[in-house]
């Protein structure tokens, strides 16, 4: 790196111009982060509370970074430890007191698709490296038989319309769903390569498939104690006993039917994953 960015409280904002690394065009910073998937980072155990600011109390800060990351959503996690894992120096900046924006209240279920490793893994009825998912196969094997083509030709090609098309997709932008297609495969390894585990494929949800089932909700483990590298989620962090419990902004739901006894799901179990990734490998 020959560069980095300054940030300070009081002037903040940069132009494109001042934020783009030398050598490096901002359509091809977007191919090296966006379409890796989603990205930030967690700590084990549950966020800390937000603390009011005393009355009168000036925040001071001088941080300087390759990359600056606005937000630590479902694009500003995978951004930051894409760039991460380039070498570049990365800082995340949130506006609310936690990172996970809205897919920290999502479901966790993500079509992608293209031959990715959950749809192999489901057409050999494999099981996955923790134990986790011990049930059959959802899904018939022909429905999990993809490719990239198939992928682009189901969010481009509506001359014959299935039951479960989006008919609005006809207006896609082609660039960009030819961009998403080619990466889907890869995009599903970045997320388990950062620690989020799905359960078996189970369809898909509305725009998401057409001719193939693409769908796994991202999931997590009950345990005693939460360890997010491990995969594991207590009751009390999942929210299955108490309701929301701060780690878990909407209670985990059952999801024993696609994988085994005891695993959970929702947003908690994409985002939570990526923000621990995130903070492991340094990003601020």
């Amino acid at each position: 790196m020959t560069s980095k960015i300054r940030i300070n409280r009081s002037k903040a904002r940069k132009t494109e111009t001042e934020l783009a690394r030398p050598g490096i065009s901002r359509r091809q910073m977007f191919a090296a982060t966006a379409l890796a998937g989603f990205g930030a980072a967690l700590m084990p155990g549950r966020p800390a509370s937000a603390q009011p600011a005393e009355s009168g109390a000036v925040t001071q800060w001088d941080y300087e970074a390759d990359v600056v990351v606005i937000g630590g959503g479902a694009t500003g996690l995978p951004a930051a430890i894409r760039a991460r894992d380039q070498g570049a120096s990365v800082i995340v900046v949130e506006q609310s007191f936690d990172v996970g924006g809205k897919a920290l209240h999502s479901g966790g279920w993500i079509s992608l698709g293209g031959g990715d490793a959950i749809q192999r893994r489901d057409a050999n009825g494999e099981s996955d490296p923790d134990g986790f998912v011990t049930v059959e196969t959802l899904v018939p094997t022909a429905a999990l038989d993809d490719n990239a083509d198939l992928c682009f030709a189901d969010k481009t090609d509506w001359s014959a319309v299935a039951t479960d098309g989006t008919p609005r997709y006809r207006y896609n932008d082609k660039g960009v769903i030819r961009g998403w297609a080619d990466n889907a495969a890869a995009t599903r390894q970045f997320l388990m390569d950062n620690y989020v585990r799905f359960g078996r494929i189970d369809g898909t949800h509305r725009g998401g498939g057409v001719s193939r089932a693409r769908s796994a909700r991202a999931i997590m483990k009950l345990a005693d104690a939460t360890d997010v590298r491990r995969g594991l989620v207590s009751r009390v962090d999942a929210g299955t006993d108490d309701g929301p419990s701060g780690f878990a902004v909407a209670v985990m739901g059952d999801r024993s039917g696609a994988a085994s006894e005891g695993v959970v799901a929702n947003g908690t179990a994409l985002q939570r994953p990526l923000e621990y990734s995130a903070r492991e490998k340094g990003v601020q």
